[in-house]
């Protein structure tokens, strides 16, 4: 209890900075409003091509205000300097467009998510002398040296030049220096901190990728961008350490350059939040709205969860497929579901 109050007081000191309100938000699409469709995310565990299916949206019509659309750069971009392959992005836009054109009082928009870290392409896994192996026979690259940074930040800009005028595309998620499946998410625990700094990671060449997330995002004009925030740990001192005060300097920044384009959020979301992740949501709550969260798991699926969320500053909550569409996660009912989607102020 003393290590998490001390830890609630770094946290809390670091309040006394004024957050920027203010950013580059003119002439981009709003952020969403409502209950976010999040899709399978099957293919992160067990391999292949996200589905993108929108089973969760057809059997719960007129309710969702937004769908994710998953992609891997692995899809997208296999070969170095070759053509981008988006047939996986325009197969999901047409389904889009399939439900829109069968429920035209409630059409949905799309959240763009790209996975990077263990999916990334194997050509980007080797720059800078990588891979590094990982669980279950994966493996992931250097996400922090230049060469990857680089390649990472060329994709993001190729398909803005695509998609970024799409009115169908309505944010994008920033996933820059993803080990897992999205940023901050990291596998340091055992020997990983080890073979991370063997490979020449320092706190400060994380704190560095993280930071330029903004930068790598920057050709989507028209688009929120949608920042997952988590604990980040440094490694320096020999073993894996909290270190709240870089995830505040990078909401910070991030807020800072996109006002209120910037949506700031956490996949972690429960009734009770675990002890680690409460500085995180002060942090959150000091940035305000506009919000995004996911449930952590299964036994999360609540109101009480949900509730939580409100408490702090939530606009769009992202949804697990639920049971009724046979997903293995929620057990929503449209009911449920629905007055979820009008407490957000969406359909």
């Amino acid at each position: 209890m003393g290590r998490c109050r001390s830890l609630l007081v770094l946290v809390l000191a670091l309040f006394t900075v004024a957050w920027p309100t203010q950013g580059a938000s003119a002439g981009r699409w709003p952020p969403i409003a409502g209950l976010t469709s999040m899709g399978s995310l099957s293919f992160v565990r067990q391999g292949g091509s996200p589905a993108n299916s929108l089973d969760e949206v057809n059997t719960h019509p007129e309710i969702y205000r937004a769908v994710a659309i998953n992609a891997t750069w692995n899809d997208l971009e296999p070969t170095t300097g070759g053509p981008l392959d988006t047939a996986t992005i325009d197969a999901a836009l047409q389904r889009v467009d399939t439900y829109n054109a069968q429920y035209p009082r409630t059409p949905l928009v799309a959240e763009l998510r790209v996975f990077a870290g263990a999916k990334a392409p194997d050509w980007a896994k080797s720059l800078n002398g990588g891979p590094l192996p990982m669980d279950r026979g994966q493996t992931i690259g250097f996400w922090w040296k230049t060469d990857y940074r680089a390649a990472w930040r060329n994709l993001q800009n190729r398909l803005a030049a695509r998609y970024r005028n799409d009115p169908r595309i309505h944010e994008v998620a920033v996933t820059s220096c993803a080990m897992m499946s999205e940023p901050l998410i990291e596998p340091f625990g055992g020997d990983y901190f080890r073979a991370f700094a063997a490979a020449g990671y320092t706190d400060a060449a994380g704190l560095a990728c993280v930071e330029g997330a903004s930068d790598d995002f920057s050709g989507w004009t028209r688009q929120a961008l949608n920042f997952s925030f988590s604990p980040m740990r440094c490694i320096d001192q020999g073993r894996p350490v909290q270190c709240y005060q870089n995830v505040a300097r990078v909401i910070r920044e991030f807020r800072g350059r996109y006002g209120s384009a910037a949506i700031i959020g956490n996949h972690g979301l429960r009734a009770e939040l675990i002890p680690v992740l409460q500085p995180v949501y002060q942090l959150i709550d000091a940035a305000g709205p506009p919000a995004e969260f996911q449930f952590a798991s299964q036994p999360d699926c609540t109101d009480a969860a949900f509730n939580e969320g409100l408490h702090h500053h939530m606009t769009n909550f992202e949804v697990w497929d639920t049971q009724e569409a046979a997903g293995t996660r929620c057990d929503f009912t449209w009911v449920q579901l629905r007055e979820m989607s009008r407490r957000l102020g969406g359909y």
